[in-house]
């Protein structure tokens, strides 16, 4: 099996945003506030990031699959035959960069180490040489060991947002050792199983996406260095029904003065509205320059735009000539942007096994200090250590099925934005 295959996106970046559900505020239109250290990126989303915006693992990805034909110049093998070929069962560990006092300076101190047990299973319905359907999902238990924001105990067990979807993958073109392929998902679920979901008023992310992938041959099959070379190119839409309109939780009352100046227990948790309409994309490039060992790296963008709140509200009781009708910012804005780059490197132990070291930065674009941020680097930078185990491979390995080849049969690493 291909090294990259084996590789999945740290759950720590997509986990670190989602503390922001749980500050309570005045529900106001602004630039998404800062995101306090999630997925996490990773396995999974624990549902939201600084914006609440749905963090998932695979919209992001899991949309890029080659797995209805063998790697360039591969020998068919018994994985190939596997309806559950491509399955992933991945343990990582992850701290932001200020965990260990790297880094520029930030307001406050709020460090963060994650493990997540995560699973990747997919199961093909239909399969043939140049094209294949596969159902696919990604769910993923998180603990956070230092002082978490979401939950309620430290080193509480909880879920990352659980996803689902259907996959089609078709061969445009393969000669002279090179392959194209294009995924259609659709549709793509995304349920609200973490805390920080379930609690604030998620009820559905539906949406769809695409990925174009090529596997480029750089040299002879018995060279050593630069074997191989994959590019990939995705895509991702998801529309968040919700509840409310603003993330609210009915266990938390908290007195604050409402618009008629009385002051009165609220349950509202953040002072800017849910994302309604998100949108993101993603490159991504992988090279195999040693036998086993890759590397890889990716950039993309998030977009999302929030729900529309009152452009008027009537103020009572605050002032001595009645009721005032207060009007929202001529600048206020329901869009934001975030941003991903993720650098790893990856070997493969065995067939079974691929051990992963990375970085990865996703943040909202613009800081709390109104300033633009790096791509590569914000407070919520981390670095995670992920391994990975092929459930296809083990099963090959301990049933005696498996087939010696020179390589096993390839499928393509889930992407990660």
């Amino acid at each position: 099996m291909a090294i990259g295959s084996h590789r999945r996106a740290p759950v720590a970046a997509l986990c670190a945003a989602v503390a922001s559900v749980a500050l309570p505020g005045r529900a106001a239109p602004g630039p998404p506030p800062e995101p306090v250290p999630i997925p996490a990126p990773g396995l999974g989303s624990t549902g939201a990031s600084a914006e609440g915006e749905v963090l998932t693992a695979s919209v992001e990805g899991g949309l890029l699959d080659a797995g209805a034909a063998s790697a360039p110049g591969d020998e068919p093998t018994a994985t190939a035959a596997l309806p559950f070929r491509g399955s992933l069962l991945l343990w990582e560990n992850s701290a932001t960069t200020q965990t260990f006092g790297i880094g520029s300076d930030y307001q406050s101190r709020n460090p963060v180490y994650e493990m997540t047990f995560g699973l990747r299973p997919r199961f093909y319905l239909l399969d043939h040489d140049r094209h294949s359907l596969s159902l696919r999902a990604v769910v993923a238990l998180l603990r956070e060991f230092t002082d978490s924001d979401t939950t309620t105990r430290r080193g509480e067990w909880t879920f990352t947002d659980t996803e689902l979807w259907l996959a089609y993958a078709r061969t445009l073109s393969e000669r002279a050792g090179a392959r194209t392929e294009v995924v259609v998902r659709l549709p793509h679920l995304v349920l609200p199983t973490s805390k920080a979901s379930w609690t604030s008023g998620k009820v559905l992310g539906l949406g769809m996406g695409a990925a174009l992938r090529w596997d480029v041959p750089l040299g002879r099959r018995n060279e050593e260095v630069l074997r191989s070379l994959t590019l990939n190119a995705s895509a991702g839409y998801v529309y968040q029904l919700v509840s409310t309109v603003v993330p609210t939780n009915d266990r938390v009352d908290r007195v604050r003065l409402g618009p008629d100046g009385r002051s009165l227990p609220s349950d509202q948790l953040r002072g800017t509205a849910f994302p309604q309409h998100q949108a993101n994309a993603l490159v991504s490039a992988e090279v195999e320059f040693l036998p086993r060992l890759t590397l890889m790296t990716e950039v993309g963008m998030r977009w999302a735009l929030r729900y529309a709140l009152d452009e008027r509200v009537e103020i009572c009781g605050v002032v001595l000539t009645g009721c005032a009708e207060v009007e929202q910012r001529r600048d206020a804005t329901r869009f934001g942007v975030s941003t991903l780059f993720t650098a790893e490197l990856g070997y493969e132990l065995r067939d079974e096994i691929t051990i992963s070291l990375g970085y990865t930065n996703l943040a909202p674009q613009l800081g709390a200090d109104g300033q633009r941020r790096s791509i590569f680097y914000s407070p919520d930078a981390r670095g995670y250590l992920t391994v990975t185990l092929a459930l296809d491979e083990l099963f090959l390995t301990a049933s005696g099925r498996r087939i010696p080849t020179s390589r096993s049969v390839s499928f393509a690493p889930p992407s990660r934005f």
